[in-house]
């Protein structure tokens, strides 16, 4: 009876839960979120979200499962069956974020959630979920259908409009403009979510210093192409040009050791932070990743796609960059 009435003491403050594998999907849920998300919000994180980033929260869990669908299922199922004895909030709390992480599904049960952009992936979507009845049974309804807005367990979807937006999800989407939340955010709320990631005064000033970056992303850590072939990419990309690294959150490579005389940029700030402070670079290159539309100033767009190799295709589909928009060249949208 005590335990049961320390935790209603403990969470009597938790009206959302955010539930996020990346810092990107983080910065647009503090976005969109009241000023006192820290004391009114729980987070769900992935373990590929840093520790360092995730300790700066009052209340949250970290979640690491196999990557294996058949090993993971187990702890899945477990996670459904005790979730309102260790969360007993998960009843009545507002619920946000990404509904492809293996513990989106058994958390929200039979309940509606909000999704919360995170990439490129949510404006290409496929509408096949491997043996989803089965997952569905074990996991909950999130599991049953395929991910990134297309259960009807999503009620609603926020985005930026970074792509074309699908056909068979417009109708639950809202679009976002970071630049007009960041202008509504508090002052306290604005040094809240700077303190989230760590930016200090003297980042922002080595920022101030960058006109042309370098977008990385976790290729070889996702098993597209192994890391040699990575740098293969960006040494490509280098070459004389002065250029900066700004390495995705997610990457154990450490690039000091294949370019010594690159600068390499703190990877655990979100760059659409950067861009509402005012940090503005002239020049942006990346493989494919998203990160290079998220500036609402012009820069020169240096966008390779996956089709400089063959593996990158076959994980990630035919990402192109056309007039201003990263399409999925290889879907019927």
């Amino acid at each position: 009876m005590n335990e049961r009435k320390n935790k209603a003491m403990r969470f009597g403050t938790i009206k959302n839960v955010c539930f996020v594998e990346n810092i990107y999907t983080l910065l647009l849920y503090m976005l969109i979120s009241e000023d006192n998300f820290q004391d009114n919000t729980f987070f769900f994180f992935s373990s590929k979200v840093p520790s360092k980033i995730t300790h700066r929260f009052n209340y949250y869990k970290t979640y690491s499962f196999p990557e294996n669908d058949l090993l993971r299922l187990p702890y899945i199922f477990l996670l459904r069956i005790i979730k309102f004895i260790t969360y007993p909030f998960l009843k009545t709390a507002s619920l946000y974020g990404q509904d492809n992480l293996p513990f989106t599904s058994p958390l929200v049960g039979f309940r509606k959630m909000k999704l919360i952009e995170d990439g490129v992936m949510n404006y290409s979507l496929t509408a096949n979920r491997s043996l989803g009845w089965i997952k569905g049974i074990i996991g909950g309804p999130i599991m049953a259908q395929p991910p990134f807005g297309l259960s009807s367990a999503i009620e609603k979807i926020y985005l930026t409009g970074l792509g074309t937006i699908p056909k068979v999800i417009k109708d639950k989407v809202e679009l976002i403009n970071l630049s007009n939340l960041w202008m509504q955010c508090s002052l306290e709320k604005k040094q809240q979510i700077l303190s989230v990631f760590g930016l200090t005064e003297k980042m922002i000033e080595d920022f101030k210093n960058v006109d042309s970056v370098l977008f990385t992303q976790p290729l070889s850590e996702d098993g597209a192409v192994d890391e040699k072939t990575k740098i293969s990419f960006y040494a490509t990309i280098i070459k004389d040009n002065k250029i900066s690294i700004k390495p995705h959150p997610r990457e154990k490579t450490n690039y000091k050791n294949y370019f010594p005389n690159v600068s390499i940029l703190e990877p655990t700030i979100p760059i659409e932070l950067l861009t509402l402070i005012g940090i503005k670079f002239k020049k942006t290159y990346t493989i494919f990743s998203t990160a290079v539309l998220s500036f609402p100033y012009s820069t020169e767009v240096h966008f390779l796609g996956t089709q400089i190799h063959p593996s990158l295709i076959e994980k990630f589909g035919d990402i192109r960059y056309e007039k201003g928009k990263i399409k999925r060249m290889d879907l019927d949208m």
